[in-house]
């Protein structure tokens, strides 16, 4: 996926990979979103944006053209977020075993205090 940007950092060209994440069929739609501020592409952190929500890897190349600079910005593959890559990494580092002692634990708690409670006859 990829689009174009002019020495301004304005959008002036995209392929239509990038044109239907933004639900439009050509440039001219696009522009009109970007005019209207529909569109937004908001840098996460170095190498990545976020655009509709969705986070990529980007690469760019400068091309000197007859025109000026431009540069073509290429999104890859979908990344997730920092946030959700340390959610996801402190979940797999949880230890099955200290956990099942410590539900195993809690259950007898539960259990414990379930037999000191009086019991009514129905």
């Amino acid at each position: 996926m990829y689009y174009i940007l002019n020495k301004t950092n304005q959008i002036i060209g995209a392929d239509e990979s990038f044109l239907k994440l933004y639900g439009v069929n050509n440039i001219d739609d696009l522009y009109l979103k970007v005019i209207n501020e529909k569109i937004n592409l908001t840098p996460i952190e170095d190498k990545k944006i976020r655009v509709n929500n969705q986070a990529f890897h980007i690469e760019e190349v400068s091309i000197s053209t007859l025109l000026g600079d431009i540069h073509l910005i290429s999104l890859s593959e979908a990344v997730k977020d920092t946030q959700e890559k340390e959610s996801i990494s402190n979940i797999a580092s949880l230890d099955l075993d200290d956990i099942s002692e410590e539900l195993e634990f809690e259950i007898e708690d539960v259990k414990e205090a379930k037999s000191k409670l009086p019991i009514e006859e129905p």
